[in-house]
């Protein structure tokens, strides 16, 4: 029955994958009626997207212009409900529906009322509450710019909570799982879920009672400068007219002399070498081994983003808009922050003359590396940009800006570690000398109340960043394939004649060693190999060796499931000078053990011939069951099992003579003090094709 319903709805599906934009705008419409007053009652706009979802799980649409439909036809949709709601609000209880069932708005009324501005991010995910909640929020007279913020992260997180059963399911289904399989997989998948809200819930409740708990003190500090004579110095630095905002001066004032005595330790430590330094190189390899295409293009665009250009427009054409409604003051601070990041970060650099780190194909940057200009002026113009309308908007509405901003930072502060162009201390540096610069200006900037309009705070924000955001557009299309280049890695390359790989041993040269993601060896390369890769896998696979799927979320999903060997198989793929393995093979040995081979591009050029070395790696992997979540601590008992080089020469040259093996000894060699390196016996096997 399953696999004729499938035959049925083949077509479609390839036809779909081929026209993806009719599911895009599908999914736009679902969301769109879903979020209408009085149709969405009717639309069962939920189900709709969970089944967008198993197409997404499919392989057949892709999930972000999915998601970004959804989302805007959620928003869309309220849009006009709220503009139905404050356009009617004389007649809404007249309308056929409200007459007919009147508790349905007096419950939403009342809803609203209990919630207030949550009310709308509620309403969101409960179905009767959705269509007519932004209706509601316009009877109640609620500031549509409250609005706005409230409904946009609300319409982010519906469309992807309602879309992703949807995927979760299609993976599996894309998967094949056996049908016995299903239940489990989704128990655990909606284990997983209640154990993540349950930590969000636990983690909102520490961060409320820290935040309680910070405040409580603020006032008691405000207290007691305002009532110590010998502190009018601190009191006059802190003074604000804001009653409201006095205790917030407290938590500049804080946030100054904790980033100041911060940023002086770190540039202490940059200078002398000291012991912050020495995992520089560590976090390094690390962003390294992280490296992914797709990544790499996102993360790419984040850095240019920060670009001091980018962010020199920026403070420009707010500048260029503040003068223009007649904001001198407010110009005038944003000017002198602005200046002060771009000089002491210039001064700092040049005073400190730290190199960056070496290891991309071009120049990402010119200049020295310490501390990060991207980071210091991200985090001094956004947060002072913050802090300069910070006095005119809701305060529910700062907390979802105060989010998205320190998400924007985390992302630039990442983008540059992982496009290697920075130190790890670089980056903290550039943070707390960004938040040092912003926290002290924005002191003396809140002495006095400058008044701005809300409506003029809308304008100027909406324009000023319409209009950066064109000129940062121009700006990343011109420069995001030249910085792309630059970004790519390059590894130490070598030459080795062949004669001498052949000739090889303990005493004219030493085994080459894989690394963990923080470079350090871990494993000694035990197999080498000059030759014809493909067709080393063809032999060993007619042995009943099988190809390992390097996919971590595959294997994970896999495990979860407990439906093959895969169980059996690490999670993480391997990787040798930062490149995943070219020949991934593993074979089932019993339930308990499997033998894993792979090989890897080692950058050694053989000369003559002109050819790659692959250097690889067999060992044993001892399964670890999923019910326990720990690995099985058995011992290997060499009486049954030989060594992995023993079986995989074996394997090799069973009824075949592709290849001249060579088995050298490494005695002077002993085993690193890793696990990874544990089936290491002093052996390595030179393999090469006849």
């Amino acid at each position: 029955m399953f696999e004729l319903l499938i035959e049925h709805i083949k077509p479609a599906m390839e036809w779909l994958h081929t026209h993806p934009h009719f599911a895009y705008i599908t999914t736009f419409f679902i969301a769109l009626l879903e979020s209408l007053p009085i149709i969405g009652l009717i639309v069962p706009g939920s189900f709709l997207l969970i089944g967008i979802g198993t197409l997404i799980g499919s392989g057949i649409i892709f999930p972000l212009q999915t998601i970004l439909s959804a989302i805007f036809g959620a928003i869309v949709g309220d849009f006009f409900g709220f503009w139905v709601g404050h356009y009617y609000k004389d007649h809404m209880h007249h309308f056929w529906l409200f007459k007919r069932w009147p508790k349905l708005l007096q419950s939403g009324e009342a809803f609203f009322l209990r919630h207030g501005g949550k009310g709308v991010f509620l309403g969101r995910f409960i179905g009767p509450m959705r269509p007519i909640t932004p209706t509601i929020a316009a009877l109640m007279k609620m500031p549509f710019f409250h609005f706005v913020w409230v409904d946009v992260l609300s319409a982010i997180l519906w469309a992807i909570a309602y879309i992703f059963p949807g995927i979760i399911v299609g993976g599996a289904a894309s998967a094949e799982l056996p049908p016995e399989v299903m239940p489990r997989f989704l128990l655990i998948i909606f284990l997983s879920i209640v154990v993540l809200t349950i930590f969000y819930w636990i983690i909102r409740k520490i961060a409320s009672s820290f935040s309680a708990f910070v405040h409580y003190y603020e006032q008691r500090i405000w207290a007691f400068i305002q009532h110590t004579p010998r502190l009018h110095i601190i009191k006059k630095l802190i003074y604000t007219p804001h009653f409201s905002e006095k205790e917030h001066q407290v938590e500049l004032l804080f946030v100054f002399i904790f980033s100041l005595f911060s940023f002086l330790f770190i540039t202490y430590q940059v200078v002398t070498h000291g012991f912050l330094t020495q995992d520089n190189n560590a976090i390094n390899y690390f962003f390294r081994s992280l490296r992914t295409s797709v990544i790499s293009n996102v993360v790419v665009v984040l850095s240019l983003l920060a670009e001091k250009r980018v962010v020199g427009i920026l403070v420009i054409i707010f500048t260029l808009f503040f003068v223009s409604q007649r904001y001198y003051r407010i110009a005038f601070f944003w000017l002198l922050n602005a200046f002060l990041i771009y000089a002491s970060t210039w001064l700092i650099k040049i005073g400190t003359h730290i190199p960056r780190p070496k290891d991309t194909q071009g120049i990402l940057e010119h200049g020295w590396s310490y501390p990060s200009g991207h980071v210091a002026l991200s985090v001094a113009i956004f947060s002072f940009l913050i802090i300069l309308f910070s006095q005119h908007i809701p305060r529910v509405v700062r907390n979802y800006i105060y989010s998205v901003l320190s998400t924007f930072l985390m992302l630039i502060a990442f983008s540059r570690l992982y496009l290697n162009a920075h130190w790890l201390t670089d980056v903290l540096g550039g943070l707390f000398l960004g938040l040092t610069c912003m926290s002290f200006i924005a002191l003396i900037y809140r002495h006095k109340i400058s008044h701005i309009k809300i409506k003029n705070l809308i304008i100027i924000t909406c324009l000023s960043f319409l209009t950066w955001f064109s000129f940062s557009s121009i700006f990343i299309l011109k420069n995001f394939n030249q910085s792309l280049i630059n970004s790519q890695l390059t590894w130490p390359k070598s030459k080795m004649s062949f004669d001498e790989w052949w000739n090889q041993n303990d005493e004219n040269s030493p085994p080459l060693y894989r690394s963990n993601r923080f470079g350090k060896p871990i494993q000694t390369i035990n197999v080498q190999f000059v030759g014809d890769i493909d067709l080393l896998q063809k032999r060993l696979l007619r042995s009943g060796w099988r190809i390992l799927n390097e996919n971590t979320f595959k294997t994970l999903f896999y495990r979860l499931t407990e439906t093959s060997t895969s169980t059996t198989l690490p999670i993480l793929s391997q990787q040798y000078l930062g490149q995943m393995p070219l020949l991934s093979l593993y074979k089932p040995l019993d339930q308990k053990n499997i033998i894993i081979f792979r090989l890897w591009n080692s950058n050694i050029e053989m000369m003559p011939p002109k050819t790659i070395l692959f250097a690889g790696t067999v060992n044993y992997y001892h399964a670890w069951s999923p019910r326990l979540l720990k690995k099985q601590k058995r011992p290997l008992k060499t009486t049954i099992l030989p060594s992995p080089l023993q079986m995989l020469l074996h394997d090799i040259q069973h009824k075949s003579n592709i290849v001249q093996p060579k088995i050298v000894q490494f005695k002077q060699y002993p085993p690193l003090n890793d696990k990874a390196d544990k089936d290491w016996r002093g052996l390595v096997l030179l393999l090469k094709s006849r």
